[in-house]
């Protein structure tokens, strides 16, 4: 008996799943192709992207707090200086390891490029990012991007991501890849 309605149970759940899921794929079939777009954005909590930030297009507006609580933006008109950013995380070990060399190289190499560290807050811990940042001696501009805006309107899906951005706003790079120092070095150059 118990073994019937166990199976009746099953057969049920299984129907309605179905049910609902062909009626989602029904909509989306007679909908026209713009429409499919908005369809589907009523079942993401945030705009649908289809694009990211391409080589030799303007980098998204970034305007993040920094460790003091301080607004600190990207703009090449307030501050038009060549602009590395790196989106990282604390449990990323590549981004522990890169954040090392990058600050070693930047203390080597002085002035002439900027560099923003985007801790993706909304998918880390705050305070284990200021932790570790601190630990490294770090005293480059690292910025919270707690909401996720940032990283949304960047694309980032690996960490670390980083982007070159020239002093005109143009991004002139994007790479995931740990680079090795005489890497580094090269990138920097071209900044």
């Amino acid at each position: 008996m118990k073994q019937g309605l166990w199976m009746a149970l099953i057969v049920i759940c299984t129907s309605l799943f179905f049910a609902s899921v062909g009626s989602m794929i029904d909509d989306l079939a007679s909908a026209e192709p713009e429409g499919i777009v908005e369809h589907l954005e009523k079942y993401n909590h945030q705009k649908t992207r289809y694009d990211f930030p391409h080589i030799g297009y303007y980098a998204p507006d970034l305007e993040l707090p920094n460790r003091k609580g301080d607004l600190v933006s990207l703009d090449p008109v307030e501050d038009p200086q060549p602009t590395l950013i790196m989106f990282w995380t604390s449990w990323s070990d590549q981004s522990k390891e890169q954040i090392e060399k990058l600050t070693r190289l930047m203390g080597e190499r002085g002035d002439g490029v900027r560099v923003l560290f985007v801790n993706s807050t909304n998918s880390d811990q705050e305070e284990e990012a200021r932790s570790m940042m601190a630990k490294l001696g770090v005293k480059q501009s690292v910025l919270f991007d707690r909401t996720g805006d940032a990283s949304h309107d960047y694309s980032i899906k690996v960490y670390p991501t980083f982007l070159l951005v020239g002093a005109d706003g143009k991004i002139k790079d994007r790479w995931h890849e740990s680079l090795d120092d005489k890497e580094w070095k090269q990138k920097l150059s071209e900044a």
